[in-house]
């Protein structure tokens, strides 16, 4: 069964990132794995020059994308001796607008609604990689505490999709 990980930005400024999620993956993902980026640190600039600047949401969306790539390449410099498929968020993007389902050109969908739109196209399961542990409840419930964006939930249900999330800091 394909897996799809989605790695939380908020584990971006973690020195022990790279090990453990190499670890991760030597255990848990099978061959035909892909990897999405959460913008993190990455994404932040994007999401205060848009407040300062009242960048429209379409300008705002395609912007964060291409902060995800940056990711991409950071994750890939911590797994050097691990290999492992990269989204490259801004090409998925531009490919899957014209299709049926696309996500929305919001901060309401954001990587995390990336990583289950990726899981739902290719009819695998999900495993979100986080900083904590999830709330109680299910992903509406997430969604609602902010552990998950808010469009992720539509997806999710929508595509039946299996998903775990894992509090990668206590693995």
């Amino acid at each position: 069964m394909p897996l799809v990980i989605k790695v939380g930005g908020s584990l971006y400024d973690w020195p022990q990132l790279g090990p453990t999620l190499a670890r991760w993956l030597r255990q848990h993902a099978p061959p035909q794995t892909i990897i999405i980026p959460g913008g993190g640190q990455f994404a932040e600039p994007i999401r205060r020059l848009s407040a300062s600047h009242n960048l429209s949401d379409e300008t705002a969306h395609w912007l964060a994308l291409r902060s995800m790539n940056l990711a991409a390449e950071f994750i890939q410099g911590l797994l050097a001796d691990c290999s492992v498929a990269m989204l490259d968020a801004f090409d998925f993007c531009v490919r899957d607008d014209s299709q049926r389902d696309s996500l929305p050109h919001s901060w309401s969908a954001t990587s995390d609604s990336i990583a289950a739109r990726v899981a739902e196209l290719r009819n695998a399961d999900l495993v979100l990689l986080k900083s904590a542990d999830p709330p109680p409840g299910d992903v509406a419930a997430w969604a609602v505490a902010g552990y998950v964006d808010a469009y992720f939930p539509t997806i999710v249900e929508r595509a039946k999709l299996s998903v775990r999330a894992i509090n990668l800091r206590a693995y």
